[in-house]
């Protein structure tokens, strides 16, 4: 994510660190009460980020923080495997990802949610054989 928007008090000073705590964007809260922040350099699927507003005076808000959205697909599926009876597949991909098995004609035949180990079992509701 390159940008960062939100509502604060008007004229208030927002500021957005990075999970080192540098400062990698900060603007004015527009009169509206809006804003929306350039940051100095696209951040990570996932990373957290912490915002905090200051007035004239010096005082600072308590953190928010916000995530980065993941918006990078997964590599695909490696190590996958059918078993001797065509009835599951397994293999490995992204830890949290879904894998979904379709077949030739794609339609979806099973599906799983990858482990946090990374690695994925699907039943299938047909069993593939040939």
């Amino acid at each position: 994510g390159s940008t960062v928007t939100g509502k604060a008090e008007a004229g208030l000073t927002v500021a957005i660190k990075d999970t080192d705590g540098n400062t990698i964007g900060n603007v004015t809260v527009g009169s509206d009460g809006t804003f929306s922040v350039t940051l100095l350099a696209a951040q990570a699927n996932g990373q957290t980020l912490t915002v905090t507003a200051t007035d004239t005076a010096g005082n600072t808000s308590a953190e928010a923080t916000t995530i980065v959205p993941d918006t990078t697909a997964p590599a695909a599926p490696t190590d996958v495997t059918v078993s001797d009876d065509g009835a599951t597949v397994t293999g490995k991909a992204e830890a949290g990802s879904t894998v979904t098995i379709k077949d030739a004609d794609g339609n979806t035949i099973g599906s799983a949610t990858v482990g946090s180990d990374s690695t994925f079992s699907v039943t299938l509701t047909t069993v593939q054989t040939n």
